[in-house]
Formats: structure tokens, sequence, C-alpha cells
């Protein structure tokens, strides 16, 4: 016996499900343009392979540098982040009225470790 659910999803999980499936239909037929393309090409099949192995490996290296500058801007939206927040929160040892010398804040450490 089935369970049928009858819930209805949230927008965007009908968006992931419908965007999935426009995806695999895309993918799909790509391929098989791909295929009917080859196969109906001048080219002979050692050509067609020089070729599909040349796109190839400049895909792969587009991928490389996008992948590359999306690391560079994470890396700099993380370090603005940690500014901003630096920057906002107040130093809370200049905040309080308990000063201590660099020499017994050693003796503290070196008492706790």
């Amino acid at each position: 016996m089935h369970c049928i659910n009858t819930k209805k999803l949230p927008p965007e999980t009908e968006m992931n499900i419908n965007g999935l499936k426009l995806f695999i239909t895309a993918s799909g037929m790509l391929a098989t343009g791909l295929a009917i393309g080859l196969l109906l090409s001048p080219k002979t099949g050692r050509e067609n392979r020089a070729t599909i192995r040349k796109g190839a490996h400049e895909a792969g290296d587009w991928m490389n540098s996008q992948t590359q500058n999306a690391r560079k801007k994470a890396t700099k939206v993380g370090d603005n982040i940690k500014k901003s927040v630096k920057d906002r929160v107040p130093d809370l040892y200049e905040a309080t009225d308990f000063h201590l010398t660099d020499e017994e804040v050693r003796s503290v450490r070196d008492t706790e470790a």
C-alpha cells in the first residue's frame, strides 16, 4: 500500500524540483544534440574526438579560473565581515576599568597553563 503525501510543498522546494527537472531535461537534450551532431559530422572520428578533447580542456580551464575567482571573492567577503564585526564590537578590555600590565597578563597565563 502506497502512502500519498497530500501536503503542499513550500514554494522554494517546488522551485528547486522544477529547476532540477529543467536541468535534467536540458542535459538530455544537449547530449542528444551532441550525439546527432557527431553522427552527421563530415569530420572523421579522430577529428571529432580531438575537438571534444580540446573543448573539454578549455572548459576545465574556465571552471578552474571561475573557482579561483569565487574563492578570492569569498575570502574577501569573509575578511570584510570580520573587519566589520571587529570595528563594531567594543574592545572589552578597554571598556573596563580593570587594567593589567603585560607582565601581569603573562603571569596569569603562566599560572593557568
